[in-house]
């Protein structure tokens, strides 16, 4: 396990910082959302609409970011690959590493934009956690594959 950690170590840093980066900018889109359709609705209707857009808003951002973490799982197979010296190596790493990534990318990517006022109305972390993980199980596997095809095609 020690010769696949600086490489494991580059998909986490790399997922994570595009968690980060995801984040804020959900963050900025979700405030956006909030201003635009809430803030300069007029009516009644502005207290059930406005929390459901809002809700739906960060729902729709969030599988996005899950759906992201296997297409980046393919390509950091691809790049990062070339790094190890076997097939088997760069399949567990791709595995290891895009899992993981995809994990903390999604936290991250979800956490930071419920840090502004105003996000009561999203799903509860914890009703995300069964589909997080299997996005996670998909982007390993994603992973993986992707590494080992790269090997029998290159």
């Amino acid at each position: 396990m020690g010769k696949y950690r600086k490489t494991i170590a580059l998909y986490v840093v790399t997922y994570s910082s595009l968690g980060i980066a995801i984040g804020v900018l959900q963050y900025l889109l979700i405030n956006w959302a909030r201003t635009t359709y809430i803030s300069a609705a007029q009516g009644q209707n502005i207290a059930v609409f406005g929390p459901i857009f809002v809700g739906l808003v960060f729902f729709q951002l969030v599988g996005i970011v899950f759906i992201f973490g296997t297409v980046l799982a393919a390509i950091f197979s691809i790049v990062f690959g070339f790094v190890l010296d076997s097939t088997f190596d760069r399949m567990v790493v791709g595995a290891i590493g895009s899992g993981a990534g995809t994990f903390i990318m999604s936290i991250l990517a979800a956490a930071i934009p419920l840090i502004g006022g105003g996000t009561g109305q999203s799903f509860s972390i914890p009703s995300a956690i069964v589909p997080l993980f299997i996005s996670c199980i998909i982007a390993a596997v994603v992973g993986g594959a992707t590494a080992v095809i790269r090997d029998r095609y290159t």
